[in-house]
Formats: C-alpha cells, sequence, structure tokens
C-alpha cells in the first residue's frame, strides 16, 4: 500500500549513512534469495564499515562463521572444521532430508540452508536443497544448486540428470546434452536407473535440436532397459512422425495409449492417430514399413542397441512444446536417487 511504499521511500531515500544502510540491507536479503552468498556478505560487510555499530547489520554477520566472512572467494574448505560444527551440519542435513521425503520442502531448505553456512563446500547439501527447490518449481534456485554440487565435485548422477531436464526446458539442448553425456559415460550398467534416464533424456535434447535420427537411437536405447515407462514411446512417435514413418508413429502412440493413465494425454494422442492415419491413407509416398504388434515390437527394442539402427534423415527442431507439458514434477527414477540419498546419510 502507499503507506508502505513511502515508509521505504524515506528509509532508502537520501545520501546519509543510515539510508545507504538500508539499501545495502536490502540488496543482501536479495542477494540471498538468490542464492548468491558472497554478493550478500559483501554487501554486509559494505554496511558494517558504514555503520560498525548498527544492531541489525551486527545480529546478522554475528551468525555468519568467520571464516566465510575473511575467505568466501575459497568454497572449497569448510567453514568450520570442529567436530561440534561437523556433527551439528550433519544433523541439519539429516533433518532436512527427512522433511524432503515427508514433502515439506520449506522446512527442508530452511534446515539444509543452516547446515550449509556450517559447511558449505560438500555438494550433498546442495543436492538435497536443490530437489526440495525443484519440487517446489523453483527453476533458477534448484538449477544453482545442482550445478553448486557440481561444481563442487559432485559425482551424484542425479545433479547432472536435474540440471540436464532444466537445460531442456530453457532450451538449452547443447548443455544438457553434455550433462546427460556424463552420465553415460560413467558406464553404470544396463540395470541402474540412471542410465535408463540419460538415454531418455538425451533422446529428448536430440529432438528439440532437430537431431531426429539420434533421438530414435537413444529412445530406443531407453525402452528395453526400463521397460514400464512409458514416455520414450511418445518422443520416439514425435521423432517417426517428423521422419514421415507414419505406421511407426502410430504403433508407438498405441503402446503409449496403452501404458499411460493419463485422460488428458490419451485424448491427445488418439487425435494424433487419427491425423497420421488419414495421413498414411491419402499419402502414397509414406514409407510402407508395417506397424509392430506388441510382440514383435518387444523383440525389435531387445535387439536395437545392438543393431544400431539409425536412420538417415534429420528434420527441424520437434516437439519441445510437447516436451515441456511431459516435463512432470520429478523424473521417473526419483526414487532411487531418494534411496541412495537416504543410505547415504545412514
Amino acid at each position: 500500500n502507499e503507506e508502505v511504499k513511502a515508509l521505504v521511500q524515506k528509509l532508502t531515500g537520501g545520501d546519509g549513512k543510515h539510508s545507504q544502510v538500508v539499501r545495502l540491507l536490502m540488496s543482501a536479503q536479495e542477494k540471498m534469495n538468490a542464492n548468491d552468498l558472497a554478493g550478500s556478505i559483501e554487501d554486509l560487510k559494505k554496511a558494517s564499515e558504514l555503520e560498525p555499530d548498527d544492531e541489525s547489520v551486527k545480529n546478522i554477520l554475528s551468525k555468519i562463521p568467520p571464516s566465510m566472512l575473511n575467505g568466501i572467494g575459497n568454497l572449497g574448505e569448510d567453514s568450520d572444521g570442529s567436530d561440534e560444527s561437523r556433527e551439528k551440519a550433519a544433523y541439519l542435513l539429516k533433518r532436512g532430508f527427512d522433511k524432503y521425503q515427508g514433502k515439506d520442502y520449506d522446512g527442508c531448505i530452511e534446515d539444509v540452508s543452516k547446515a550449509i553456512l556450517l559447511r558449505f563446500s560438500d555438494p550433498i547439501y546442495y543436492s538435497i536443497r536443490g530437489m526440495a527447490y525443484r519440487d517446489k518449481e523453483l527453476e533458477d534456485e534448484a538449477f544453482n544448486d545442482f550445478s553448486e554440487a557440481i561444481r563442487l565435485g559432485s559425482d551424484n548422477c542425479s545433479d547432472y540428470l536435474f540440471r540436464g531436464q532444466i537445460y531442456i526446458i530453457r532450451d538449452q539442448f547443447e548443455k544438457a546434452l553434455a550433462d546427460f553425456d556424463k552420465v553415460i559415460k560413467q558406464k553404470l550398467g544396463e540395470d541402474d536407473v540412471y542410465y535408463s534416464f540419460a538415454y531418455f533424456y538425451r533422446g529428448r535434447a536430440h529432438l528439440g535440436m532437430g537431431k531426429v535420427a539420434e533421438a530414435i537411437s537413444d529412445l530406443t536405447t531407453a525402452i528395453p532397459l526400463d521397460p514400464e515407462q512409458a514416455a520414450p514411446y511418445y518422443y520416439r512417435a514425435e521423432a517417426y512422425k517428423e521422419l514421415r514413418e507414419f505406421k511407426s508413429a502410430i504403433s508407438d502412440f498405441q503402446t503409449y495409449l496403452e501404458m499411460t493413465d493419463e485422460e488428458e494425454d490419451q485424448e491427445e494422442v488418439l487425435s494424433f492417430i487419427q491425423e497420421l492415419s488419414a495421413s498414411l491413407s491419402s499419402d502414397t509416398s509414406a514409407p510402407s514399413k508395417p506397424m509392430l504388434s506388441p510382440e514383435s515390437k518387444k523383440v525389435e527394442l531387445a535387439n536395437a542397441h545392438q543393431a544400431g539402427r539409425l536412420v538417415a534423415n534429420c528434420a527441424q527442431q520437434a516437439g519441445t512444446d510437447t516436451a515441456r507439458s511431459r516435463q512432470g514434477g520429478l523424473f521417473p527414477g526419483q526414487e532411487a536417487v531418494l534411496a541412495f540419498l537416504a543410505n547415504l546419510l545412514g
């Protein structure tokens, strides 16, 4: 309201020391909300230099470990090496993770943020807080935390998978490919859920770039690695549609329909099938590859990776809008991530 605006103007207007301190405090708060810890502390230090006796500034600075104030540029060291500090940080992290599992995302973020102030050089803190931000649909905050975990040397594949997903949302497909490549190159094995979803999401990134041959190859690889997931069929159908392989597209869309319970998706996909069937009947130039039955499809899927099925032509960028609609809140393998983190935290 107008009274609040007038008060803010009164507090921040002018060039007096108090007004400058208020502006710096507001700036520090904004930077902290944006996860810019270094910038926030720099503003607080400037405010302290202007008004050393200001109680608000002194109170905030008293809660920040001295090593962070004195060496904020070096984020590779723990803020406090004492056993007490490490134990408190571990306790807050475990409590925050428990809150995350209970879907108390705000509580998780609060606890893990406190833990980060005590031990901000451990990537797992950022991994867990990033997941909470992600589930709250705070894309920028989640992206920053996954990136920081990776910068600190995280070997947790989910950090790359989650960040890669955000790159896809932002249409930054080449950066997404780099993250998914990191997971695939670890050669986790075909039974590892990360391996399956890295191929799936890499296929989506290729599709967004218009690299339809690569998309089909990756999606075909992903399907037998996790046969319970319906999404790879949908995106492979989109790729086949771009290549005008209408029968294969219809077959994949039909398989997707059999595997999904989403009514809105079913209506949309049925509409696609009808359009493709009409195009097929009127287009004599369409490839005559026969539609696959469910059983023959299983045989093809089981052998597709070894056969290295490639399609010669690439089309223009496809399916990005639909990709957004099927981004979802969690990637399908997140249960495995939670199990891994729970085991790590004991």
